[in-house]
């Protein structure tokens, strides 16, 4: 035998009452009951409105002068010279490897022969500055605009993104911010000066890119403002100044 479930019983203690109280029941009964109804619904959807345009305030996202934004961020980078750091400490050898990424012979070298090229750079930068462990350097495929790459600590390797590596000074300029990024993380995972534990803090609370529905970075100013991010964009900075020297 089916047993009945909760709101069955109620249905039939429902039933019960009315077929034991009928006169309560009358058609004045019945209006009351939808114009309540209708009352509620009409107050739930005006709700529903002012919700969904509450949420459409915060969402909407202020014009964004990007070009001021990259302003800003290109007098932050004054800040950073990296004195202790003798980063052109062989220059003559730095001069030969950066001249693999001049555009005229980038052009005209393949994929495995430009991986060569940003190698070789690699592994100068990780002895100027003191990087235990060179990243390995991986390709993929994102066919997307400012998707240039990126550096992964758990593998130890610098992704490069192949959709945007025609370009040699954005090459050059992912290897080396990326190679920054992976000295700041040494550091981070060892904390021994202030500037250590600023790394690690950074890290820990780490404000990714977030892309709006018009396709614009939302929270580009957060992101780009961050002390990893600002120091790593300097770092790069100072090896396409010396390209165009």
């Amino acid at each position: 035998m089916e047993m009945l479930e909760g709101a069955d019983v109620e249905v039939l203690e429902d039933i019960e009452i009315i077929d034991e109280n009928p006169e309560i029941f009358d058609e004045d009964y019945v209006d009351n009951v939808m114009d309540s109804v209708t009352t509620e619904t009409l107050e739930f959807e005006e709700e529903l409105d002012n919700n969904v345009a509450e949420a459409s305030e915060i969402v909407e996202m202020p014009d964004i002068d990007y070009n001021q934004v990259y302003a800003e961020i290109e007098e932050e980078l004054n800040q950073f010279d990296f004195d202790d750091l003798d980063i052109f400490k062989n220059e003559e050898h730095l001069n030969d490897l950066l001249d693999g990424f001049a555009q005229s012979k980038w052009e005209r070298m393949d994929t495995l022969e430009r991986k060569e090229v940003m190698d070789n750079l690699a592994d100068y930068v990780a002895e100027a500055v003191g990087i235990e462990h060179t990243p390995d350097i991986s390709f993929y495929y994102n066919p997307e605009n400012g998707d240039y790459g990126e550096y992964n600590e758990l593998d130890n390797k610098i992704k490069i993104n192949e959709y945007c590596l025609d370009d040699s000074n954005e090459a050059l300029d992912t290897v080396v911010h990326e190679l920054w990024h992976s000295y700041q993380r040494q550091r981070a995972s060892n904390p021994q000066t202030a500037k250590d534990y600023q790394y690690q803090y950074n890290f820990d609370h780490y404000i990714e890119p977030l892309k709006g529905p018009d396709g614009n970075y939302v929270n580009i100013i957060n992101y780009e403002e961050q002390l990893v991010e600002v120091e790593a964009r300097a770092f790069a900075a100072h090896f396409r100044e010396k390209m165009r020297t």
